[in-house]
């Protein structure tokens, strides 16, 4: 366990949500080596105004993990990495173990309450569900596991995905079978308004999403279904025993200081 704040100078922070990147500036202006980890390029963007950091690009395993902190000689890591983002804070924390450095979790805050929402475990409980509704379904829950919605009878004809303004993202819900217009291409949060009016638009019958918090934008997602009455269908985040786990930002950072 760290004893106190010279005990760490360089911090790998697993990065590609806009919460990971508050913490990367606050640890950089108070004078840590900060090593950025993302996946993918959009990440990457998202880093772009912030000085002082190193950032690394790519998909990790185990392995790369422990090369990554071996050859910027880490002394802690924080995982900021997306609620939903399982295989990337298993690996983390596997690897920390390995390295016998410690591990420190950001976890968003959840927003929900229960009214109108549903929640399920997977999203193969979330199709069985809205199996049952009549009507338009708006997918909201990315193209990463988009596939699991062709399970859905008669998918072609019923579902909305709401996907990142790219090509990869476009190409990949284009080649589950769905037409053009089904794909809603946008970047960043949609606001009440946006939700409102895509419902309306589709006669959206229910909306699928995950639990990404207040800053994923899913209040707003569900006032916008409670103004139409519709069921919000809310896949569960996984479940990881974490260790060292904070859903404060500034929390984070006094453990990173203080170790405690």
């Amino acid at each position: 366990m760290i004893k106190n704040i010279k005990d760490v100078k360089n911090v790998v922070v697993f990065s590609g949500t806009s919460d990971s990147v508050d913490i990367i500036k606050i640890l950089s202006k108070k004078g840590f080596n900060v090593i950025a980890s993302v996946a993918t390029e959009e990440g990457a963007k998202m880093l772009s105004s912030v000085e002082n950091i190193t950032v690394s690009e790519g998909r990790l395993d185990t392995d790369d993990m422990i090369k990554l902190f071996d050859k910027y000689n880490t002394d802690i890591v924080v995982d900021g990495s997306h609620p939903y983002a399982e295989n990337v804070s298993k690996t983390a924390i596997c690897a920390c173990k390995i390295y016998n450095i410690p591990y420190v979790r950001y976890e968003r805050p959840s927003s929900f309450g229960v009214e109108n929402c549903v929640f399920v475990d997977d999203y193969e409980s979330a199709v069985d569900y809205i199996e049952n509704i009549s009507g338009n379904i708006l997918v909201t829950t990315g193209v990463n596991n988009i596939e699991k919605y062709t399970k859905l009878n008669d998918f072609k004809n019923r579902i909305f995905v709401r996907v990142l303004d790219n090509e990869k993202s476009f190409e990949k819900a284009k080649n589950i079978g769905l037409d053009e217009f089904r794909i809603l291409k946008g970047n960043g949060i949609y606001t009440f308004d946006d939700n409102v009016n895509v419902i309306k638009k589709y006669n959206i019958k229910s909306v699928v999403t995950k639990d990404s918090g207040k800053i994923g934008g899913v209040d707003d997602k569900i006032k916008a279904a409670q103004y139409f009455n519709i069921p919000v269908v809310v896949i569960k985040r996984p479940v990881i025993e974490y260790g060292n786990v904070f859903d404060n930002i500034f929390d984070v950072v006094k453990f990173i200081e203080e170790g405690e």
